[in-house]
């Protein structure tokens, strides 16, 4: 049989009469396993800011006039939740924080709305998780 030689993984073996054996790493190898270390590391940070790039600043508009055609989702004494295509409708007596999320968990809206009537236009139908201060509600737009 003849000797010959093969990567595996970044680590080079040969095989010698039967027996296969590890040749010690070069700092090329070395290099490379660094490199592709640090690019998986900073892509797993990339995609877990993700969550939160790309939010407005805020996406909420202050509203005069109660929206048409809403569906309740929650009444509170201090917070009302309604829905209507692609919009959430929020009426508040107080100062509130509210952040919407995909289902998915990612951040779409994290703003505090002063008090009164606001709406949120959203980009795609679906189901939102949304946070107004203590209150959590599931709705489906």
């Amino acid at each position: 049989m003849g000797n010959f030689s093969f990567p595996i993984f970044f680590c080079n073996f040969t095989f010698q009469t039967g027996i296969l054996h590890k040749i010690p790493e070069s700092q090329n190898v070395r290099t490379m396993k660094h490199i592709l270390l640090t690019s998986a590391l900073s892509l797993i940070a990339l995609l877990s800011s993700a969550s939160t790039t790309g939010v407005p600043e805020s996406g909420w508009e202050s509203v005069k006039s109660d929206v048409q055609d809403t569906r309740m989702v929650v009444k509170e004494p201090e917070i009302e939740i309604r829905t209507a295509p692609l919009l959430i409708v929020v009426s508040t007596s107080q100062q509130v924080r509210i952040k919407i999320f995909s289902i998915l968990g990612r951040l779409v809206s994290d703003a505090t709305l002063q008090p009164g009537t606001s709406r949120l236009s959203l980009d795609s139908h679906g189901v939102y998780i949304v946070k107004a201060g203590t209150l959590t509600c599931k709705v489906a737009i």
